[in-house]
């Protein structure tokens, strides 16, 4: 085998190795964008019910189911595996290549909606009671109505001038 030949194997070694990087790190940005959308999706659902619960009266149950569905989307993608991309991938599309699908009758099996799983029951725990500041001192009273006020003192003497600027 001549030269010229190694080297055409070579540059197209080069070019495959470098062509399959490339499909891989499409693939994990895809995944990325579709795990984002995913989340993204979970915490304006979660947003909506927090705004219809204080505003409109709405459900509390609703909250709690939202924000039982982000913790279950959260836990299945770090469970799922240690890279977040592979993470985030099997946590957006469950029936991507790689991810796998648990039995439905087995223990801790999720569904792939994660608001499925999500059970009105109360695990979320609010947060505590933010401190308190201490008290503060009350506020001088204010000059009765009409009473005369000091004035400001007179000002001083003049400034002298400085060294002259640049």
């Amino acid at each position: 085998m001549s030269l010229l030949d190694r080297a055409k194997d070579a540059a197209q070694k080069a070019a495959t190795s470098a062509q399959q990087a490339a499909q891989q790190g499409q693939a994990k940005f895809q995944a990325f964008q579709a795990n984002k959308a995913a989340e993204d999706a979970l915490f304006r659902e979660l947003g909506e019910a927090f705004y219809n619960e204080q505003r409109h009266g709405g459900s509390r149950d609703r909250v709690i189911a939202a924000l039982n569905a982000v913790d279950a989307a959260r836990a299945a993608a770090s469970a799922t595996s240690p890279d977040p991309a592979a993470a985030s991938a099997a946590s957006a599309d469950p029936g991507a290549a790689g991810a796998t699908s648990p039995d439905p009758g087995a223990a801790g099996a999720t569904s792939p909606d994660p608001t499925a799983n999500a059970s009105p029951t109360a695990t979320y725990a609010p947060p505590p009671p933010l401190p308190t500041s201490p008290p503060t001192a009350p506020l001088p009273p204010s000059p009765a109505a009409g009473a005369p006020m000091t004035p400001p003192p007179p000002p001083g003497p003049p400034l002298p001038p400085g060294p002259p600027l640049p």
